[in-house]
């Protein structure tokens, strides 16, 4: 059961990573000029990493 516990913690780990990826493109993306499309994304994305959440979401209020 512990091996599971690891494996699933392994998972989550890999996927916050590709999340911090994603949401640095996404970041990227705003600060030439995005949409605000781009920030419901983001928005939608944070559920899973909930820090990053606030970062997003002062992201996008400077664009509105």
């Amino acid at each position: 059961m512990n091996s599971v516990a690891q494996t699933m913690t392994s998972v989550a780990q890999t996927m916050n990573s590709v999340a911090q990826t994603i949401n640095s493109v996404a970041q990227t993306m705003n600060s030439v000029g995005s949409d605000n499309e781009q920030c419901d994304s983001d928005n939608e994305r944070c559920d899973s990493d909930n820090e990053r959440c606030g970062s997003n979401n002062e992201q996008c209020g400077l664009r509105q």
